[in-house]
């Protein structure tokens, strides 16, 4: 279900781009420094 052109789209890309940023973060804080930061990294390379 994607529509071209609407804003709909761009929303649900930036929820995405946006969770896995806020996992990144996550991973940092609990888990792994390394991991999260590539994590975090990805997330802004997909959104940028």
């Amino acid at each position: 279900m994607q529509w071209r052109g609407s804003g709909f789209v761009v929303l649900s890309w930036w929820y995405l781009v946006a969770g896995l940023a806020a996992v990144g973060v996550l991973f940092i804080a609990f888990l792994d420094v390394r991991w999260g930061g590539r994590i975090v990294a990805a997330a802004f390379f997909i959104g940028a």
